[in-house]
């Protein structure tokens, strides 16, 4: 099953961009049953291994504009850090703690769950239609 999940992401990604950790963490939850947090780690580490081969196509074919690519970089790397940061902090730290002691005393852990899955799965296919229907 995850050789599949693998292999059609990564189609997915290489054809539209799309799909590293939308698609991927979700199914990851849904498919192989991970822990959140777990599925997160998994989606970006995949996304970042298959997208390397496929962003080394688009660059030998010219397609990559260098200027802008850099410019997303300048900000994209200390935002990604930040969000690691945060997903750490919510995931085990304070945050993590005030925020999970709010809601397991008001909502069953199931709920929760399956409502951070249909929110992932929507954003993906937002994504994923987007890059279709607009790339």
């Amino acid at each position: 099953m995850a050789f599949l999940l693998g292999f059609l992401i990564a189609f997915a990604i290489g054809v539209t961009g799309v799909g590293a950790g939308t698609v991927t963490a979700p199914l990851l939850i849904l498919a192989l049953g991970l822990p959140p947090e777990v599925a997160v780690g998994t989606a970006l580490l995949f996304g970042f291994l298959v997208k390397v081969p496929a962003g080394a196509v688009y660059l030998l074919r010219g397609q990559v504009a260098p200027w802008p690519l850099l410019r997303l970089l300048l900000g994209g790397v200390p935002g990604v850090v930040l969000g690691s940061l945060l997903l750490a902090l919510a995931s085990g730290g304070v945050l993590g703690a005030l925020t999970g002691a709010l809601l397991a005393t008001r909502l069953p852990r199931e709920p929760l769950r399956v409502a951070l899955l249909l929110w992932l799965l929507f954003i993906g296919g937002q994504l994923v239609y987007r890059g279709v229907a607009h790339g």
